[in-house]
């Protein structure tokens, strides 16, 4: 939960710091593109037992879409390496949506793959004006050491 709460911390400030100039319409109807580098860190979980705690960093692409100058959804996508307790190193790929008229819903699908063949797969939607999250489906196939 942490890394969704960095990562939209991470949004909002990217919205923020960017210029509504660069819209690609004269009545602020667009998309704005940037990237960015930043932490990833969660722990993992298959069927009830913790397997890992993993840290690393990622790139991620950002897609702002305004309509009349009010941002209506963002699309995130971030990818990295990560590192776990024991050692183990796995790669991430993340896709969030957030769509923000809609108060603030956000969804988010992770997908890790360990060096040692696991892989996990999320897929959320969080509210994000209690953060109230609705797990809609999780997947594990691996090692539970």
């Amino acid at each position: 939960m942490k890394t969704k709460t960095l990562l939209c911390l991470c949004l909002f400030l990217g919205i923020g710091l960017t210029q509504l100039s660069a819209q690609n319409d004269k009545n602020g109807t667009g998309s704005v593109v940037y990237y960015h580098l930043s932490e990833f860190y969660t722990d993992i979980w298959c069927n009830g037992v913790f397997v890992d705690w993993i840290v690393g960093e990622g790139t991620g692409h950002v897609v702002d879409h305004y309509k009349n100058n009010v941002l209506q959804w963002s699309v995130f996508t971030y990818s990295g390496t990560a590192t776990g307790l024991n050692g183990d190193i796995y790669t991430f790929r993340e896709i969030d949506k957030f769509y923000v008229p809609k108060q603030g819903v956000w969804t988010c699908h992770t997908h890790l793959k360990a060096d040692n063949k696991a892989i996990y797969n999320l897929d959320l939607v969080i509210n994000m004006t209690d953060w109230t999250v609705i797990v809609k489906q999780a997947s594990c196939t691996g090692n539970l050491k």
